[in-house]
């Protein structure tokens, strides 16, 4: 189960998940879409939390989007680590969608999202933080209740 923490839950209920809405906190280390988390405690910290049931089998999954084993870098190994690796981090090895301007760091989030749409995945799972998944269409929601 995952789950979604918001304060702009009316919005969900009265019109579905719009990945497009505009981001109050930053546009996604991930890329840009829908968050999920597998701790119902961060969800929370977001705002009122919806349980979410996705449908993982044409999401990408990517076990560690930092890339960092305590203070040590390491390698892409997969190719969808190599796909992320290649949209989200520049030739000095900076996630863009950390660095720059509010403008690049969404520009960046939103090439990961197109790059990811393009090779087909519907999203990535992580195993990040005991779970983490960021939606980029909404083909893989089963179910999404408050």
């Amino acid at each position: 189960m995952w789950y979604h923490g918001t304060p702009r839950w009316q919005d969900i209920l009265d019109k579905g998940i719009d990945i497009d809405a505009p981001k109050h906190s930053d546009p996604g280390d991930f890329g840009w879409g829908i968050y999920l988390t597998g701790k119902l405690s961060r969800a929370r910290v977001y705002g009122r939390v919806f349980q979410i049931d996705i449908d993982a089998r044409n999401m990408a999954y990517v076990s560690n989007p930092y890339f960092l084993v305590g203070l040590k870098r390491v390698l892409p190994t997969t190719p969808e680590e190599k796909l992320f690796y290649s949209l989200a981090y520049d030739s000095a090895g900076e996630m863009k969608t950390l660095h720059g301007s509010r403008e690049s760091r969404i520009a960046a989030a939103r090439a990961i999202q197109r790059g990811f749409l393009d090779a087909g995945y519907s999203g990535i799972v992580s195993d990040y933080d005991e779970g983490e998944a960021v939606l980029f269409e909404t083909s893989p929601l089963l179910s999404v209740k408050l």
